[in-house]
């Protein structure tokens, strides 16, 4: 039709075979597509994709859409995509899967993954955060961490910054967590005036193998082992013992 409406009073069933797939939409200056629902309530206006396969299997892409445009070559590119595949079809126990794609230096990757079977969201390349994140579960993070800076490569598995301290490098010794400031900077423990704060260090054979401890009430700061026949060595100058 030429006109600006199809109306149809039951389903409308589109077949056939265009250059461009079986509808083919262009319109310049407005929305080219626009689906709306009239009723009231709860209901939703939405759409469906159906992959109606005879042979359904896992790993099947069912649907995707692509966002397109010209390259400055006036090629059409993909440039994103978002798409659904089947992980499990099983009757009852089906599983999905869900992936966000987008084109980075002429190739088209997969940038976000959400898969239904083992409720994880993985992310292939920096998460950047701009305002505040609040996590309910775990958070799963196979690569190291930074924390303050989109920039600066972390030194170790966690690294808090602030800003630069100099030309340094966190030991390999003690990179599990880095803490980094240009100015006086520190790490707080803070907990009830009655009971205690501590930092624990333990091992295989013992959990607790010594520890850090202070309490308010008490006014007692504590630094040794628990442990039977251990000692507590207080080095100065080169490691030499006091």
């Amino acid at each position: 039709t030429s006109g600006d409406s199809i109306v149809g009073a039951g389903d409308i069933n589109i077949t056939g075979t265009l250059d461009s797939g079986a509808i083919s939409v262009v319109q310049t200056g407005a929305v080219p597509l626009k689906i709306e629902r009239t009723n009231s309530g709860s209901s939703a206006a939405g759409f469906t994709i159906f992959k109606n396969s005879s042979s359904p299997s896992a790993s099947d892409v069912l649907s995707y859409i692509n966002m397109s445009g010209n390259n400055d070559s006036a090629a059409e590119t993909i440039f994103a995509r978002l798409s659904g595949d089947s992980v499990g079809v099983a009757a009852g126990a089906e599983d999905g899967r869900f992936e966000i794609e987008a084109m980075s230096g002429g190739t088209l990757s997969v940038v976000a993954r959400f898969t239904g079977s083992t409720d994880t969201t993985e992310l292939f390349g920096p998460l950047e955060v701009t305002g505040n994140t609040i996590i309910g579960g775990t958070l799963d993070v196979s690569g190291n961490t930074i924390i303050g800076s989109t920039s600066v490569t972390p030194d170790g598995t966690l690294h808090v910054y602030k800003a630069s301290a100099g030309s340094v490098t966190a030991s390999a010794s003690g990179d599990i967590a880095v803490f980094e400031s240009d100015a006086s900077n520190g790490i707080s423990i803070l907990g009830p005036d009655a009971l205690q704060q501590k930092i624990i260090f333990g091992s295989p054979t013992d959990s607790t193998g010594a520890d850090l401890r202070w309490r308010y009430s008490t006014k007692i700061f504590e630094l040794g082992s628990d442990v039977v026949g251990a000692s507590t060595v207080l080095k100065a100058e080169n490691g030499l013992t006091n």
